[in-house]
């Protein structure tokens, strides 16, 4: 059985490790997916909420892959020529 485990404000602050306050930023924006539940409780998924992480983080380049990926690019350019 599938089971679907919801998450309120607080919890996704800790799952992302970012602010309440930028967490609502965002929502009031439509940029993380959120449901509202009544008025005013705001719930998340967290399958959807784990995708959309995995959908944003970026690996970021060392000085050693960026270097080898600028001679690619030089190499590529003196070819064209």
């Amino acid at each position: 059985m599938n089971s679907l485990k919801y998450m309120k404000t607080k919890e996704l602050a800790e799952m992302t490790g970012m602010s309440l306050s930028y967490n609502y930023k965002m929502m009031s924006q439509n940029l993380i997916p959120h449901y509202k539940f009544g008025n005013h409780r705001l719930l998340f998924k967290e399958e959807e909420i784990l995708g959309w992480l995995r959908e944003k983080i970026v690996k970021v380049k060392t000085n050693e892959e960026l270097r080898i990926e600028a001679k690619k690019q030089l190499r590529r350019q003196q070819c064209i020529r």
